[in-house]
Protein backbone atom coordinates (compact mmCIF):
# COMPACT_ATOMS: atom_id res chain seq x y z
CA UNK A 1 0.00 0.00 0.00
CA UNK A 2 2.87 1.83 1.18
CA UNK A 3 4.50 1.60 -2.24
CA UNK A 4 1.14 2.42 -4.37
CA UNK A 5 1.15 5.52 -2.73
CA UNK A 6 5.02 6.60 -3.26
CA UNK A 7 4.31 5.23 -7.21
CA UNK A 8 1.41 7.74 -7.80
CA UNK A 9 3.57 10.56 -5.60
CA UNK A 10 5.93 10.32 -8.32
CA UNK A 11 3.75 9.94 -11.34
CA UNK A 12 2.29 13.34 -9.77
CA UNK A 13 5.48 14.86 -9.30
CA UNK A 14 6.50 13.90 -12.96
CA UNK A 15 3.65 14.68 -14.73
CA UNK A 16 3.96 18.58 -12.88
CA UNK A 17 7.43 18.81 -14.35
CA UNK A 18 6.79 17.91 -17.84
CA UNK A 19 3.38 20.46 -17.86
CA UNK A 20 6.67 23.10 -16.71
CA UNK A 21 8.98 21.78 -19.03
CA UNK A 22 6.40 21.72 -21.63
CA UNK A 23 5.08 25.31 -21.06
CA UNK A 24 8.64 26.63 -21.15
CA UNK A 25 9.34 25.44 -24.52
CA UNK A 26 6.57 26.80 -26.33
CA UNK A 27 7.39 30.54 -24.08
CA UNK A 28 10.76 30.25 -25.89
CA UNK A 29 9.90 29.02 -29.14
CA UNK A 30 7.32 31.68 -29.50
CA UNK A 31 8.40 35.09 -27.50
CA UNK A 32 6.35 37.83 -27.12
CA UNK A 33 6.70 39.94 -29.85
CA UNK A 34 7.93 43.67 -29.02
CA UNK A 35 5.18 46.52 -28.46
CA UNK A 36 5.11 49.14 -31.30
CA UNK A 37 4.11 52.00 -30.93
CA UNK A 38 0.94 53.00 -32.08
CA UNK A 39 -0.51 55.55 -34.19
CA UNK A 40 -1.45 57.83 -31.22
CA UNK A 41 2.33 57.73 -30.09
CA UNK A 42 3.64 58.62 -33.13
CA UNK A 43 1.16 61.26 -33.42
CA UNK A 44 2.43 62.99 -29.99
CA UNK A 45 5.69 62.48 -31.20
CA UNK A 46 5.18 64.41 -34.35
CA UNK A 47 3.09 67.09 -32.42
CA UNK A 48 5.66 67.64 -29.95
CA UNK A 49 8.46 68.32 -32.85
CA UNK A 50 5.96 70.61 -34.54
CA UNK A 51 5.55 73.22 -31.41
CA UNK A 52 9.12 73.40 -31.13
CA UNK A 53 9.45 77.38 -31.50
CA UNK A 54 12.24 80.18 -31.30
CA UNK A 55 13.31 83.52 -32.76
CA UNK A 56 15.96 83.77 -30.93
CA UNK A 57 19.06 83.68 -33.97
CA UNK A 58 22.82 84.93 -34.01
CA UNK A 59 25.09 86.67 -36.29
CA UNK A 60 28.01 84.68 -38.26
CA UNK A 61 30.26 87.15 -36.37
CA UNK A 62 28.73 85.86 -32.65
CA UNK A 63 28.18 82.04 -33.65
CA UNK A 64 31.50 80.20 -32.28
CA UNK A 65 30.93 77.51 -35.02
CA UNK A 66 30.27 80.05 -38.23
CA UNK A 67 34.56 79.50 -39.61
CA UNK A 68 33.96 75.66 -39.13
CA UNK A 69 30.88 75.40 -41.03
CA UNK A 70 32.03 77.49 -43.71
CA UNK A 71 35.07 75.14 -44.18
CA UNK A 72 33.19 71.84 -44.30
CA UNK A 73 30.61 72.99 -46.76
CA UNK A 74 32.91 74.59 -49.09
CA UNK A 75 35.44 72.15 -48.62
CA UNK A 76 33.17 68.64 -49.27
CA UNK A 77 32.16 70.70 -52.57
CA UNK A 78 35.86 71.30 -53.67
CA UNK A 79 35.53 75.33 -53.23
CA UNK A 80 37.81 77.46 -51.68
CA UNK A 81 37.52 78.68 -48.15
CA UNK A 82 34.82 81.84 -47.93
CA UNK A 83 33.50 80.72 -51.19
CA UNK A 84 30.22 80.55 -49.92
CA UNK A 85 29.82 82.61 -46.78
CA UNK A 86 27.06 82.28 -43.75
CA UNK A 87 24.45 85.14 -43.96
CA UNK A 88 22.65 86.67 -41.20
CA UNK A 89 20.78 84.83 -38.94
CA UNK A 90 21.91 81.68 -37.56
CA UNK A 91 19.59 79.49 -35.47
CA UNK A 92 19.52 76.76 -33.00
CA UNK A 93 17.26 73.77 -32.27
CA UNK A 94 15.84 74.16 -29.07
CA UNK A 95 15.48 70.73 -29.07
CA UNK A 96 18.71 69.70 -30.39
CA UNK A 97 21.56 71.93 -29.27
CA UNK A 98 23.71 70.70 -31.59
CA UNK A 99 21.78 71.74 -35.15
CA UNK A 100 21.63 74.94 -36.51
CA UNK A 101 20.00 76.30 -39.19
CA UNK A 102 21.53 79.15 -41.50
CA UNK A 103 21.37 80.09 -45.36
CA UNK A 104 24.97 81.30 -47.13
CA UNK A 105 25.64 83.29 -50.20
CA UNK A 106 27.88 82.80 -53.39
CA UNK A 107 28.86 85.21 -56.27
CA UNK A 108 29.67 82.91 -58.85
CA UNK A 109 30.07 85.44 -61.58
CA UNK A 110 29.11 88.98 -62.32
CA UNK A 111 25.88 87.83 -63.68
CA UNK A 112 24.90 84.89 -60.69
CA UNK A 113 24.27 84.21 -58.07
CA UNK A 114 23.89 81.21 -55.60
CA UNK A 115 21.89 81.18 -52.44
CA UNK A 116 21.85 77.93 -50.04
CA UNK A 117 19.51 77.29 -47.09
CA UNK A 118 21.48 74.17 -44.50
CA UNK A 119 20.38 72.47 -41.41
CA UNK A 120 24.44 71.76 -39.60
CA UNK A 121 25.62 69.46 -36.72
CA UNK A 122 27.89 71.18 -34.57
CA UNK A 123 29.19 68.20 -33.11
CA UNK A 124 29.69 66.02 -36.04
CA UNK A 125 30.16 68.99 -38.55
CA UNK A 126 27.60 67.00 -41.13
CA UNK A 127 25.41 69.27 -43.03
CA UNK A 128 22.39 69.16 -45.32
CA UNK A 129 21.59 71.16 -47.97
CA UNK A 130 17.71 71.74 -47.72
CA UNK A 131 17.32 74.64 -50.47
CA UNK A 132 19.23 76.19 -53.46
CA UNK A 133 18.14 78.66 -55.62
CA UNK A 134 20.43 79.99 -58.48
CA UNK A 135 20.04 83.92 -59.23
CA UNK A 136 20.54 85.79 -62.38
CA UNK A 137 21.97 89.21 -61.65
CA UNK A 138 21.46 91.86 -64.13
CA UNK A 139 21.72 95.19 -61.73
CA UNK A 140 22.90 95.60 -58.17
CA UNK A 141 19.47 95.46 -56.77
CA UNK A 142 18.93 91.55 -57.81
CA UNK A 143 21.65 90.29 -55.56
CA UNK A 144 20.02 89.45 -52.35
CA UNK A 145 20.09 87.00 -48.99
CA UNK A 146 17.88 84.86 -46.96
CA UNK A 147 18.05 85.48 -43.67
CA UNK A 148 17.06 82.67 -41.38
CA UNK A 149 15.24 84.40 -37.85
CA UNK A 150 13.69 81.59 -36.01
CA UNK A 151 12.10 77.98 -36.25
CA UNK A 152 8.25 77.89 -35.89
CA UNK A 153 6.04 74.52 -35.78
CA UNK A 154 8.43 72.64 -38.47
CA UNK A 155 9.25 75.65 -40.03
CA UNK A 156 12.46 77.76 -40.58
CA UNK A 157 11.24 81.90 -40.04
CA UNK A 158 13.02 83.12 -43.50
CA UNK A 159 13.55 86.64 -45.33
CA UNK A 160 14.93 87.69 -48.50
CA UNK A 161 16.94 90.80 -47.69
CA UNK A 162 18.41 92.83 -50.67
CA UNK A 163 22.29 93.21 -49.72
CA UNK A 164 22.64 96.90 -49.76
CA UNK A 165 19.95 97.71 -47.81
CA UNK A 166 21.07 99.39 -44.59
CA UNK A 167 17.81 99.92 -42.50
CA UNK A 168 19.65 101.59 -39.01
CA UNK A 169 21.23 100.24 -35.87
CA UNK A 170 17.34 100.04 -34.54
CA UNK A 171 15.90 97.65 -37.19
CA UNK A 172 14.44 94.50 -36.08
CA UNK A 173 14.03 92.09 -38.82
CA UNK A 174 11.56 90.13 -36.90
CA UNK A 175 9.46 93.45 -36.86
CA UNK A 176 9.44 93.73 -40.47
CA UNK A 177 5.78 93.33 -42.51
CA UNK A 178 8.15 94.04 -46.09
CA UNK A 179 9.88 97.16 -47.37
CA UNK A 180 9.97 98.72 -51.16
CA UNK A 181 12.98 100.71 -52.09
CA UNK A 182 12.79 103.37 -55.18
CA UNK A 183 15.60 102.04 -57.92
CA UNK A 184 16.07 103.12 -61.49
CA UNK A 185 13.78 100.33 -62.55
CA UNK A 186 11.30 101.26 -60.08
CA UNK A 187 10.08 99.68 -57.14
CA UNK A 188 11.51 96.89 -56.13
CA UNK A 189 11.37 94.74 -52.97
CA UNK A 190 14.11 95.28 -50.41
CA UNK A 191 13.13 93.28 -47.45
CA UNK A 192 10.43 90.67 -47.94
CA UNK A 193 7.97 90.27 -45.19
CA UNK A 194 8.46 87.00 -42.65
CA UNK A 195 7.89 83.97 -45.00
CA UNK A 196 7.97 79.70 -43.74
CA UNK A 197 9.98 77.43 -45.71
CA UNK A 198 8.30 74.39 -44.69
CA UNK A 199 11.47 71.59 -43.36
CA UNK A 200 9.25 68.73 -44.65
CA UNK A 201 8.44 70.54 -48.37
CA UNK A 202 11.53 73.29 -48.86
CA UNK A 203 10.48 73.61 -51.92
CA UNK A 204 6.88 74.57 -52.09
CA UNK A 205 5.00 77.75 -51.22
CA UNK A 206 6.41 79.70 -48.74
CA UNK A 207 3.91 81.22 -46.78
CA UNK A 208 3.69 84.06 -45.08
CA UNK A 209 4.27 84.21 -41.43
CA UNK A 210 2.44 85.95 -38.47
CA UNK A 211 4.94 86.84 -35.56
CA UNK A 212 2.84 85.47 -32.38
CA UNK A 213 1.78 88.71 -30.69
CA UNK A 214 3.89 88.24 -27.33
CA UNK A 215 7.04 87.85 -29.64
CA UNK A 216 5.84 91.37 -31.57
CA UNK A 217 4.97 93.25 -28.43
CA UNK A 218 8.92 92.10 -26.85
CA UNK A 219 10.37 92.93 -30.10
CA UNK A 220 8.65 96.39 -30.20
CA UNK A 221 10.01 96.67 -26.77
CA UNK A 222 13.45 96.31 -27.44
CA UNK A 223 13.46 98.63 -30.24
CA UNK A 224 11.85 101.34 -28.26
CA UNK A 225 14.64 100.99 -25.48
CA UNK A 226 17.44 101.24 -28.25
CA UNK A 227 15.64 104.11 -29.87
CA UNK A 228 15.46 105.77 -26.62
CA UNK A 229 18.92 104.75 -25.78
CA UNK A 230 20.68 106.43 -29.31
CA UNK A 231 18.91 109.71 -28.27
Amino acid sequence: MAQRSVNKTWVIISAVLLLVIVTLVLVLRHPKEPTLPTVQTIEDVLEKKREVSTYTYLTPSEWDQTAFAEKAINESQGKDDGQEKIEFGIVQNPDQPTQYYFATSERVSDTELFLGIYQYDSATRVWERLYKKTVTITTPIDVYAFHVLGLHNGSLIVQRNQSSYSPGPCYDPLLSLGTKIQTPEGEREAVSPLLELNLEDPYGQWEQHTLPDTIRTKQEEASVTCATELQ
